[in-house]
């Protein structure tokens, strides 16, 4: 390349970068990162995320520099979509994450339900706690043919006909 690359227009770096240009590359890395890194901890990601964000979306710049179209916008707000699409995509992935079994000391809040009421040591629920009036079972009948019958007087006990049939339920 003749002239730095630090020097060209935005425009003229994607063009560039979609010619597979190394060196143009680079100039859009110094000159977008910092944008991609302030607007992912503007997403409230931390420094480990936002840091991800920045290489994500440096990815996406290298694959769809070829879509940019000067018709249709600048190189900055083209690449600041890039960005914010890696951005939106790390936030979404980390709300997608279970929280751990184990409750976090600095976010006991968010943590999943120690045992207690209904639940046993082991965090299942205990059966006889609940009692059985309260438990919803399933009968099954043999071979698949027609279940038993329901005993008269018990609404509870309508269900659909076939091999399957619910039973019970709190009242």
């Amino acid at each position: 390349m003749g002239l730095p690359a630090d020097s060209l227009s935005g425009e003229a770096l994607l063009a560039l970068v979609a010619r597979g240009d190394e060196e143009a590359f680079r100039a859009l890395f110094r000159r977008y990162a910092g944008s991609f890194l302030a607007l992912a901890r503007r997403m409230g990601l931390d420094g480990a995320a936002a840091e991800d964000v920045v290489q994500e979306a440096m990815i996406r710049v290298w694959q769809k520099a070829k879509e940019f179209d000067p018709r249709r916008g600048s190189a900055r707000a083209f690449l600041l979509t890039l960005g914010h699409h890696a951005a939106v995509d790390e936030v979404r992935r980390r709300a997608a994450r279970p929280l751990p079994l184990e409750p976090d000391p600095e976010r006991e809040e968010e943590a999943f339900d120690l045992p207690g009421p209904g639940l046993d040591e082991e965090g299942h629920l205990d059966r006889t706690r609940l009692g059985e009036h309260r438990r919803p079972h399933l009968v099954v009948a043999p071979g698949g043919g027609e279940p038993p019958r329901p005993p008269p007087g018990n609404p509870q006990n309508l269900g659909p006909k076939g091999p399957f049939q619910a039973q019970g339920g709190a009242p």
